[in-house]
């Protein structure tokens, strides 16, 4: 640490259920209170949390009426408390109704009931509004902990070769989350933490230019994570055990540095493909590159390859496609004919879901598919994820290979 910047300039206070630490050094480690928070409810997600179906012999005591077809879904938080259970049915006006048993007693009586229109399942517009406007419930864990959870109906502009599976695809939200601020070579950053994963996932924003969390709701960072905002870095080293507040390691300048975001620069990326060859990504330095994360389980992956085709096809000679299988072994020959009947004629990479440092872990995916666009330089320009940001990975595309 330079002379000029031996002491710390520390002040915290409550604003807003923050605080504010100022840090005006090159280089420092800073304390930022984020106190205890109530849900805020139009911070949408920190985190989607999907829920799993259980055996439908679980009976649930005041079950609503009108239902002509139903199921019910759990959610296991932590191994000490219970299991919550998520009535979700559809009645004879087909809206969907779903009902969490917040207090645990698998009686529905006295909780609140949501009741969406189909509607949610067929317009996006309509969709976004109604489950904007919808209130959390209160979920107190064993643990000590409070969750503000709401349902959210996803994957809902998706095909399916059986219409009736589409209709089961819910997810909880959190909105609890915890924030404070700093200030850091002059200016002003907002860290925010859901605080309810082990361990607790942050994002960053600087006040300035706002770092855009709906964008990239698959990536918050973790503990010891480098955060490059403004050519500075960020790492949340420490946590306090009650969790009101952490320690962040704050950096600074950096013109450059590697990771798996937007911004940086990609990672290197090593392994041997499908077809038994050597790969290192540094060989395609100097093209334009779009590394597309997929599996043979994923729906929304093999529904997306024939638009990968027709990238492949269109842009051939200025994009190189490199497609990343997220796989188990076992499926090695499933792969391999995916990838001949549906023409992947591009480099294909399998990489192990078993091994825990596996190509998928080091770029950081959570959400498949996920397709990042790698400059020619080799700084990674796009990061998106789903059939849902397929339109802006086409403009993207378009904007930077114009026919």
């Amino acid at each position: 640490m330079q002379s000029s910047t031996i002491s710390s300039i520390f002040l915290l206070f409550f604003l807003s259920l923050s605080a504010i630490s100022y840090c005006q050094q090159n280089r420092d480690t800073i304390g930022v209170n984020i106190g205890k928070s109530q849900p805020n409810y139009s911070f949408f997600p920190i985190e989607s949390m999907l829920t799993y179906l259980t055996s439908e012999k679980i009976i649930l005591k005041n079950t609503p009426g009108n239902i002509i077809n139903f199921k019910i879904k759990e959610r296991i938080f932590d191994s000490i408390s219970p299991t919550l259970k998520i009535f979700y049915g559809i009645d004879s006006l087909k809206n969907y109704i779903i009902i969490l048993d917040s207090d645990f007693d698998g009686d529905l009586k006295n909780e609140m009931v949501y009741t969406l229109p189909e509607s949610v399942k067929t317009n996006k517009d309509s969709s976004k509004k109604i489950m904007d406007g919808l209130n959390p419930v209160e979920i107190k864990l064993s643990n000590g902990r409070t969750l503000a959870l709401k349902p959210s109906i996803f994957n809902s502009d998706l095909k399916y070769t059986r219409p009736e599976d589409s209709v089961w695809h819910l997810s909880l939200d959190k909105f609890q989350y915890r924030k404070g601020a700093f200030n850091f070579n002059g200016r002003d950053y907002v860290i925010l933490s859901n605080g309810l994963t082990d361990p607790p996932l942050f994002y960053f924003e600087d006040r300035n230019i706002p770092y855009s969390i709906h964008q990239q709701p698959d990536l918050p960072y973790e503990l010891n994570e480098p955060a490059y905002l403004n050519k500075n870095r960020f790492i949340v080293s420490h946590i306090s055990p009650e969790f009101d507040s952490i320690t962040i390691i704050c950096s600074g300048p950096f013109d450059s540095a590697f990771g798996s975001r937007a911004g940086l620069y990609a990672l290197n990326m090593q392994g041997m493909t499908l077809d038994n060859k050597l790969f290192d990504l540094t060989s395609l330095r100097g093209n334009f590159v779009m590394i597309d994360f997929w599996g043979s389980w994923c729906a929304p992956c093999l529904e997306q390859i024939p638009e990968m085709v027709k990238i492949n096809e269109k842009y051939r000679d200025k994009l190189k496609i490199v497609s990343v299988a997220y796989d188990e072994k076992r499926n090695i020959g499933k792969l391999k004919k995916i990838i001949q009947s549906r023409k992947m004629n591009w480099i294909n990479l399998f990489t192990d879901s078993e091994l825990t440092d596996n190509i998928s872990i080091q770029y950081h995916v959570k959400n498949y598919p996920t397709t990042i666009l790698i400059a020619p330089n080799g700084k990674i320009v796009y990061r998106g994820y789903g059939l849902k940001d397929l339109g802006k990975l086409k403009e993207k595309i378009k904007s930077l290979l114009p026919d």
